[in-house]
């Protein structure tokens, strides 16, 4: 790989890297909407009382809180898996770039040693 292609590769790594993090930006900062979660509180709240084998009143109000609580939690954990997948993609485009720095200092180095001779 030519010096001038190891460049355009840094270049449009870091630019990659500068997109991933403005858009994790704009994900943490957007709030997740809260009848995103009561729908999902209350599809987890129906799904955990037709899982219900016993029919005693008290166990039922266990199952729907419960099922709630799973339910309302969907969002922010779908939410924290998508700033999860661009930390790791920021991350992986780092460690490229930094690959690349090495490459390209020692594609400069051999080229000052056969001068140099």
């Amino acid at each position: 790989m030519s010096l001038k292609h190891i460049n355009a590769n840094i270049k449009e790594t870091e630019r990659l890297v500068k997109d991933y993090t403005a858009t994790r930006d704009a994900l943490k900062l957007k709030p997740v909407k809260h009848t995103h979660a009561c729908i999902c509180g209350v599809v987890g709240s129906m799904l955990s009382i037709s899982m219900m084998t016993l029919p005693k009143l008290d166990v039922l109000i266990f199952a729907s809180i419960g099922g709630f609580a799973a339910g309302y939690a969907v969002p922010y954990v779908v939410r924290k898996i998508n700033i999860g997948f661009y930390d790791y993609n920021i991350y992986v485009n780092n460690s490229i770039i930094k690959d690349l720095n090495k490459k390209r200092d020692k594609k400069i180095t051999q080229k000052v040693k056969s001068l140099s001779n």
